[in-house]
């Protein structure tokens, strides 16, 4: 099965986790080791990849649209396109669609301001 990687940095991950369980999409987390030094993102996987442009472009745009201040950077090979809050749900599936069969594929999820506490 393909999968999607998806890094997820501290600020927005609980809200962009948030819509995946909302939207019934199925992932995985990478687990850390034990004793590892957390410096980056966390990772998971979004299961069921060559039907992520349909499944997953609404949930990208929804979360993008959450706040200003956050953005995704797609990765396809050495193609980088950065998402924002400007794009359609018709734009991100036909990113997704052109890309996905390109390997390897990831998302980095990025929110530049801190969550609401």
């Amino acid at each position: 099965m393909t999968q999607l990687r998806v890094t997820l940095f501290k600020n927005g991950q609980a809200a962009f986790r948030s819509l995946l369980r909302e939207h019934n999409i199925e992932f995985l987390e990478e687990p850390f080791e034990p004793g590892a030094v957390k410096a980056s993102g966390e990772v998971l996987y979004i299961l069921a990849a060559l039907q992520a442009a349909r499944i997953v472009a609404p949930v990208l745009v929804e979360w993008l649209r959450g706040r200003a201040t956050r953005k995704i950077i797609l990765q396809a090979g050495t193609k980088i396109v950065h998402i924002e809050g400007s794009y359609s749900i018709d734009q991100v599936k036909e990113l997704l669609e052109t890309t996905l069969p390109e390997t390897p594929v990831s998302l980095m999820v990025v929110q530049s301001d801190k969550d609401d506490t």
